[in-house]
């Protein structure tokens, strides 16, 4: 009988099937189950090419479920993230390539009910602070991982939602609120190493007078622009979404014909829905553009490349890989980039 050879032209594709066969001849009495997320993931990353950064390593218990989220300016470190059964667990990541290992501390673990909204921003240039919050969340966090606490922002009474955007050299993190029948957006800049403090400063002292017709139950993003409009974004109490639009402060606002809560706004003022298994894309007056597979890819974030001035798109995949008759399991973390000007490359 003759024997017929497989053989797989992507390197990435290769890559992950040679590591699984691995860890298959090690255990007879274990095969690494099929994974959607991971097959819608490898749909992507065929198109993005081969990862800037990749290590494969070991981590124990407290690691299961979660994924990495590097830093900004240094890959090798990071927040490694895992929400299950209503809590949030956050630690320090730090690779070392010299020993090919990597580390996890500071571990912490926080009693959230529901991580919709969530927002995690690293710092644009330390990268052991993160910058979060959560739609149950009133304010802003800064999480310091190396140091293991958190600094929060001030509460707001009519706190109504938050939203930020990337910049350089400062990211801008907002607070929309309900001040006299009026929508007001506070705003927190923040560079590299912020102070123990967040600084704020009110942008819109006027407030936005029109109210919509109903506003968002629950909001998942509230982003001005530099030119005065606003956008609100969120679900309903039915569970539908809907995003507002205001051209102007003492504009009517408008329904736009986004059917997803949205969850960013890209440096290019392209708006984005994170839905988990697949990232929607609408242009800034709210049409749909196209939508890009994740699954087991994050959309991290977006930094800015001053090699060749561009915004960058960042990518991170990480796979999980049960060792048999231990806690600890063996994770592949890749970590992709692409122009932000090239998302459209993505679609399918």
């Amino acid at each position: 009988m003759k024997q017929r050879m497989i053989v797989c032209d992507n390197p990435q594709l290769s890559r992950l099937l040679l590591i699984l066969l691995a860890v298959l001849a090690f255990s007879s009495c274990w095969h690494p189950p099929f994974d959607p997320d991971i097959s819608a993931s490898v749909i992507t990353t065929q198109k993005l090419g081969n990862p800037v950064w990749e290590v494969r390593t070991r981590l124990p218990s407290n690691a299961r479920g979660g994924y990495y989220v590097p830093s900004r300016t240094n890959y090798e470190q990071g927040l490694w993230i895992g929400y299950n059964n209503s809590r949030l667990s956050l630690s320090h990541f730090f690779y070392d390539f010299n020993s090919s290992k990597a580390l996890l501390d500071s571990y912490m673990e926080i009693p959230l009910p529901s991580d919709v909204g969530r927002k995690i921003i690293p710092s644009i240039g330390a990268p052991s602070i993160f910058f979060m919050t959560f739609s149950v969340f009133d304010k802003w966090l800064i999480y310091k991982t190396i140091e293991n606490y958190f600094v929060h922002s001030s509460a707001y009474p009519g706190f109504l939602g938050t939203g930020f955007q990337y910049g350089t050299p400062t990211d801008i993190l907002y607070i929309a609120e309900m001040v006299d029948s009026k929508i007001q957006i506070h705003y927190i800049e923040v560079s590299g190493d912020p102070s123990s403090d967040f600084n704020y400063f009110t942008d819109f002292t006027n407030g936005y007078s029109y109210l919509p017709s109903e506003l968002p139950t629950t909001v998942t993003l509230a982003v001005p622009t530099s030119s005065g409009e606003l956008y609100l974004s969120g679900t309903k109490s039915d569970g539908s979404a809907v995003t507002w639009f205001w051209s102007d402060y003492g504009e009517v606002p408008q329904k736009l014909p986004i059917d997803k809560p949205l969850t960013g706004i890209l440096s290019d003022g392209r708006l984005v829905a994170d839905m988990g298994d697949r990232l929607y894309v609408y242009s800034p007056d709210g049409y749909s553009s196209f939508s890009i597979p994740t699954g087991a890819l994050h959309f991290s974030y977006e930094r800015y490349d001053n090699d060749q001035p561009r915004w960058l798109s960042v990518f991170t995949r990480t796979i999980e890989i049960p060792v048999p008759h231990s806690g600890d399991a063996d994770y592949i973390i890749s970590i992709f980039e692409i122009p932000t000007s090239r998302l459209s490359e993505l679609a399918q």
